[in-house]
């Protein structure tokens, strides 16, 4: 892996300009390919989404493990499966940094230039699995990105609304209110699980999609509108999971009677079904490993396993 340091000494953006060329950053891509495959060799069910919501984490430190190692323990472990997302480098998401101009902006679009040339470059790993309900968690992100992230703060250190002080322009609340409702009835949108991932959501919205690739009032209202949204889907979200883990006993004795439960030949494929039997019952909102697992061990479950048809 790469040992340089992120810097703001020069300039972040003076730091991307000298970083090595993108073909430097082929090895993360190489180790991803190595790991997925002694997954596969080692029966692992691997799953390209990283489990989402509340509950322990154990982050698993990047010097200490490598993604292969982290692998083998999954598998010596007998997880089952094993949770993966690779990401990779694109110049024109800046939306998700929140403070970030638009992109027609001049600062940002110099740094998008500088960037050009790691456009496509895996830049980041997550390796996941799930032992007793706690969430183990391994990443490596290349140090181009931290940079990158600092040359967007440079540009725009300011919240959007601070660039437009004394303009007049004033964002319609009723109008953030209309937009974020059309978020939140989208099922993508609850679904998503991460204010990442929902961002991303937004963005495809073709209205707001138009919006955002405005500057001024246009953009400021999107924003905020997509803040709105994902502030609310959150708050719901915890709502359900917490109504839903006051009524395990309940879920239980349903799922063991669902013919999806019944019908599931593996631990792994009965997950799969709680899951989706949780979302059904969380109006779309993605549910935590750890109400998974708390349902899977409720009796008449006892540790997921299906209970056959009279």
């Amino acid at each position: 892996m790469h040992s340089q340091e992120p810097t703001t000494s020069p300039s972040a953006l003076e730091a991307l300009a000298r970083l090595p060329d993108d073909e430097a950053y082929g090895e993360l891509t190489g180790l991803a390919r190595a790991a997925l495959q002694r997954a596969r060799a080692l029966g692992l069910t691997v799953v390209d989404e990283l489990p989402e919501g509340g509950g322990w984490t154990v982050r698993l430190p990047d010097e200490s493990y490598d993604a292969t190692r982290v692998v083998e323990l999954a598998a010596g472990l007998d997880t089952g499966l094993l949770y993966v997302s690779m990401w990779a480098f694109d110049p024109d998401d800046v939306e998700e940094f929140g403070p970030a101009s638009p992109p027609a902006d001049d600062g940002v679009a110099a740094v998008q230039r500088v960037m050009r040339r790691f456009d496509g470059v895996l830049y980041q790993f997550d390796v996941a699995f799930v032992h007793r309900g706690v969430l183990h968690r391994w990443t490596y992100q290349e140090p181009f990105y931290a940079l990158f992230r600092q040359a967007l703060a440079a540009v725009s250190p300011a919240a959007p609304t601070a660039r437009h002080e004394g303009t007049g322009d004033v964002v319609d609340s009723e109008e953030v209110r209309r937009l974020a409702a059309v978020l939140l009835a989208l099922p993508a949108f609850r679904a998503a699980g991460t204010d990442v991932r929902r961002a991303r959501v937004a963005r495809r919205q073709p209205e707001l999609r138009g919006m955002l690739s405005q500057s001024g009032l246009p953009g400021r209202t999107a924003r905020e509108a997509i803040q709105q949204a994902t502030d609310t889907a959150l708050q719901v979200a915890e709502d359900h999971h917490e109504r839903l883990a006051r009524s395990l006993p309940t879920l239980a004795e349903e799922l063991a009677d669902d013919p999806r439960f019944q019908e599931a030949g593996n631990a792994t494929l009965r997950r799969k079904v709680a899951d989706d039997f949780l979302v059904e019952r969380a109006d779309g909102y993605r549910c935590p490993v750890w109400l998974r697992e708390k349902l899977l061990t409720t009796a008449p479950l006892n540790g997921g396993g299906a209970r056959r048809p009279s």
